[in-house]
């Protein structure tokens, strides 16, 4: 029997990537932005998910995602790994 690696590594990040997501999606609402702000996100603790920097935009609706430290205090992000994790989110400035 043998087992193929890549596509259990492609389901984890997919998940780890979905987690994610919702947990954005929760802090906007929490931060009372409406369905049409676009914010701009930035992540640390979860670099492997570089690759899937657009599907995360698109999802919560931001401008950019970087995964570096953003400015001020963080939300910590709560993974199934418990690792250490955060994200910063702000209303994108008007372009």
């Amino acid at each position: 029997v043998a087992l193929d690696l890549e596509s259990d590594e492609e389901l984890w990040a997919r998940g780890v990537a979905r987690d994610v997501i919702r947990q954005i999606q929760a802090l906007r609402r929490e931060r009372g932005l409406e369905m049409s702000d676009r914010i701009v996100v930035h992540l640390a603790g979860v670099d492997e998910l570089a690759d899937r920097r657009e599907e995360i935009a698109r999802e919560v609706l931001a401008r950019q995602v970087e995964f570096v430290r953003g400015e001020g205090p963080a939300v910590q992000l709560e993974l199934d790994d418990r690792r250490q994790a955060a994200v910063w989110i702000e209303k994108a400035r008007d372009a």
